[in-house]
């Protein structure tokens, strides 16, 4: 049985509030890689200038846009570990500890991981070709409309691999099994939980953008109060989809037979 909506809502905040304190290392980790990729997106007009050979260029992008993804992804995997971990009631590692653990992890299974980004990558493709006026506007649009129906698709289907790498310690082609499992037989139930959560949060973050706004204006004291709401709200990507996970496997197996036979 899937948990009910409002109890994941209850427990996911409690996680997520319980273990914020852990996740600052993380952010600041974070914010310093947000710097350097703002430094190199402030960078492309000088980089056109130096090499203007447009297939160098396209090339760059795309290993940059790789290499700031396999960055997302240590951090998303520490921030899988420090959540199930709590959730579970088991020790949490230390800072650089979950990191390198993390690197590895990341370098063991980067062919899943290159598998899950690649709607991401080829939108990004789209992108820097449109831009450059090499793709008609009508293809564009017909195919970022399916490149983002993929990836939803993708997103629901493959939504529990990270956790159960993360968790497991496992490897690629068995967390991909194991989430697709997971998922089987209760698509739209899943997405629901994984969505309304951080739907919440998404208009408790307006809400106070709105509020804070109003209150201070376009100040720098605003600015640094929503980089700091910013930053905290991160994990909270990573906190809802780890404790359905745990609830999910910690269902009879009977019971989660029956609804794969279903």
């Amino acid at each position: 049985m899937v948990p009910p909506i409002g109890s994941l809502i209850v427990k996911s905040f409690h996680v997520y509030f319980s273990t914020l304190k852990k996740f600052v290392p993380y952010l600041l980790v974070f914010l310093f890689l947000s710097v350097l990729l703002s430094f190199f997106n402030t960078s492309k007009p000088l980089l056109s200038l130096l090499i203007p050979n447009v297939y160098v260029k396209v090339i760059i992008y795309l290993f940059s846009s790789i290499f700031f993804s396999i960055l997302g992804f240590i951090l998303s995997l520490s921030f899988i570990k420090v959540a199930g971990l709590h959730y579970l009631g088991q020790p949490i590692p230390k800072f650089w500890n979950n990191i390198k653990d993390s690197f590895f992890l990341t370098f063991r299974n980067l062919a899943t991981f290159v598998f899950l980004a690649i709607p991401a990558i080829i939108l990004y493709v789209f992108y820097l070709f449109s831009i450059m006026g090499y793709v008609n506007f009508v293809v564009v649009f017909i195919g970022l409309w399916l490149i983002i129906l993929l990836g939803v698709l993708v997103y629901i289907w493959f939504s529990f691999v990270l956790v159960d790498l993360a968790l497991e310690n496992g490897r690629g082609l068995s967390a991909v099994v194991s989430s697709v499992k997971i998922v089987r037989g209760r698509v739209w139930s899943v997405f629901i939980r994984l969505f309304l959560p951080s739907f919440l949060l998404y208009i408790i973050f307006a809400v106070l953008n709105w509020l804070f706004g109003m209150l201070f204006g376009n100040t720098i004291f605003y600015t640094v109060i929503m980089l700091l709401l910013t930053l905290a709200i991160i994990p909270f990507g990573m906190v809802v989809p780890t404790v359905l996970y745990c609830d999910l496997k910690q269902q009879d197996p009977q019971e989660l037979l029956k609804e794969e036979i279903v």
